[in-house]
Formats: structure tokens, C-alpha cells, sequence
């Protein structure tokens, strides 16, 4: 179980981004993409803060798009 928060700013990316991850996880795998809008309002960790607030796995992965 894995909730990967995405500091997102470009819509395209973040599909992308996404659909990599769903095609290549695994079978039976549970996660979650949480994505954190982010287009230069705050600095890296409080995206990162705020999508962790949001996650409902105890095991995170933070990555950009």
C-alpha cells in the first residue's frame, strides 16, 4: 500500500506521469497518486506536507511530474 504525492504544475506531465504508473505497478498492488497543485505558490516541502495530509497509505513517495 503506497501513496505517491505528486508536486504537480503541468497537467500534461501529471497524465503522463499517472498512466506510467498504472501500466507498470503490478497486479494487485494498492496505491493512490495524490496530486498537490503547485504552480510556484509554495515551496517543495509544504506541497509535499499538504499531499501527505491527504494520504490515506502510511507509506509515502514523494516525486515531481
Amino acid at each position: 500500500m503506497l501513496s505517491i504525492i505528486v508536486s504537480s504544475y503541468q497537467p500534461h506531465y501529471f497524465e503522463q506521469f499517472s498512466e506510467n504508473v498504472k501500466s507498470t505497478i503490478g497486479d494487485n498492488f494498492e496505491y493512490e497518486i495524490i496530486q498537490q497543485w503547485n504552480p510556484g505558490i509554495m515551496g517543495i516541502c509544504e506541497a509535499y506536507n499538504k499531499g501527505a495530509e491527504k494520504a490515506k497509505y502510511e507509506n509515502l513517495l514523494f516525486v515531481h511530474e
